[in-house]
């Protein structure tokens, strides 16, 4: 599926099945239920968090997949990884012309922030806050725009 907004779109998603022997050699690209998906060619710096409902599936060599550890939250990683800061370092990262792209060495250069688990539970709690405010503000704005035009079309 496409990746959007921290989710996976499943209505986009194709399957496909694979033999066994074939499925050993691919499984570091299944997909596990909290992996931190990142795009890392084309559409560089998009994230989403692995849900059950994808656990399994096979990610595309375009994204790389970013197990996260005991010491750090997905959805504190995904936030990070969508910051302004992060973002821009990724920009610094890319290669090529026509595609560009970025390797797992260069991410690797990239420094964050990994406070404790309970501050990170915070920042996770008041990130979600916040990008709810954001979409209703967005929701907010589009009614206002709409009122707009249908003012100047009278």
């Amino acid at each position: 599926g496409d990746m959007g907004k921290g989710l996976i779109n499943s209505n986009t998603r194709k399957t496909v099945k694979i033999e066994k022997d074939v499925l050993k050699k691919i499984e570091r690209a299944l997909a596990k239920e909290g992996d931190v998906l990142l795009s890392c060619r084309g559409t560089n710096g998009k994230t989403a968090i692995v849900e059950s409902n994808h656990h399994g599936s096979l990610v595309s060599s375009q994204i790389m997949i970013l197990r996260t550890t005991d010491k750090i939250l997905p959805e504190y990683l995904i936030a990070t990884l969508n910051s302004q800061l992060v973002q821009r370092q990724i920009l610094g990262l890319l290669r090529g012309t026509a595609q560009q792209y970025f390797t797992i060495n260069e991410l690797k250069k990239i420094v964050i922030s990994l406070p404790p688990l309970d501050e990170q539970h915070k920042i996770v709690s008041e990130f979600i806050k916040l990008k709810q405010e954001i979409a209703k503000l967005e929701s907010t704005l589009i009614e206002k725009r709409v009122k707009f035009e249908s003012l100047i079309k009278k």
